[in-house]
This record gives C-alpha cells, structure tokens and sequence, in this order.
C-alpha cells in the first residue's frame, strides 16, 4: 500500500547566531569552520558544527565582529575572512536586485 504524502511537511527552522531571529531555513547563510577560518557554506555540503546567519547586510557586518561567540558556539578557534563576508553580501545585493 502507498504512503500518503503529507500536506504539511515540516519545514526547518533555524536561529541567526547574530539576531536571535527564527526563520526557514531558507531565509539563512550556513556557515562552517574549515582550517580555522570561516567558510560559508553555500551549497550545504560540509559536514561538522556551523551556524546560520539571516540573509541580512547588517547581520552579515555584526558577524564579522562576533570572533569570541563564534569560537564558543563553534567549539574551536575561528578567524572570520572579511573577504568571504562581502562575498556574501554581494551575492546578497544580486538576488535581491534581480
């Protein structure tokens, strides 16, 4: 006998380590830690501890000022790339612009 597919899925929801704002998890950045730095991870294929930050301008900025929480929520010794922030803040500024 077939499963009967459910109406009403459940939807991940997730928490932005900077905010504290809950969402799907759509509406967030993953990120992880890979060689000590932090790396976002796009395509949500690293495995290990990461965190979500909301797909903000100025929850992106906070982030990068957020070393000491990340390296406790993390559990390991994290340095946040600058580069990899405005990365995602363009690609930020292209979705929202299309």
């Amino acid at each position: 006998m077939p499963r009967k597919l459910r109406k009403n899925r459940n939807i991940p929801i997730r928490t932005c380590l900077v905010t504290g704002q809950k969402a799907e998890q759509s509406a967030f950045f993953r990120f992880t830690v890979r060689d000590g730095m932090l790396v976002f991870d796009d395509q949500k294929k690293y495995s290990g501890r990461g965190g979500y930050v909301i797909k903000d301008e100025k929850a992106l900025e906070k982030l990068s000022h957020l070393e000491k929480k990340l390296t406790h929520f993390l559990r390991t010794t994290v340095k946040i790339d600058q580069k990899a922030i405005e990365e995602q803040k363009q690609l930020l500024s292209t979705k929202t612009s299309r």
